[in-house]
C-alpha cells in the first residue's frame, strides 16, 4: 500500500493506476497553461504600461504646453505628477530619493 501526501487530489489517490496517470497528466497540463497564462498576460500587461506612457510623453505633454500661461494650478500639478511617474515610474528603481513635494 503506498501513502499519498493529503494535497494529492482525491482523483489520485483512487482507481486503476492508468486512471491516475491520466489525472495526474490533466492536473500537471493544467498548472502549465496556467503558469504560460499567468507570463503571457503579465507581458501584455508592461506592454500596455508602456502605451500609457507613451501617449503621456507623446501626446498629452504637448497639450499641457498648451495651458502652461493660463495663470491656473492645473499645468504644474500636472508637470509634478509627471515626476513622479519620471523618477519612480515603470523600470525605475527606488533610489532612496523621496518623489518631489507639489
Amino acid at each position: 500500500m503506498s501513502v499519498m501526501p493529503p494535497h494529492v487530489s482525491a482523483s489520485l489517490r483512487r482507481g486503476a493506476p492508468q486512471t491516475r496517470i491520466d489525472a495526474y497528466r490533466t492536473i500537471v497540463n493544467g498548472s502549465q497553461q496556467t503558469k504560460a497564462q499567468k507570463t503571457s498576460l503579465t507581458s501584455t500587461l508592461a506592454t500596455e504600461f508602456d502605451r500609457a506612457l507613451m501617449l503621456l510623453e507623446d501626446l498629452i505633454d504637448g497639450l499641457m504646453e498648451q495651458l502652461k500661461g493660463d495663470g491656473s494650478s492645473f499645468y504644474d500639478d500636472y508637470h509634478n505628477a509627471r515626476k513622479i511617474i519620471d523618477n519612480f515610474g515603470p523600470g525605475k528603481k527606488d533610489d532612496g530619493t523621496p518623489p518631489p513635494t507639489p
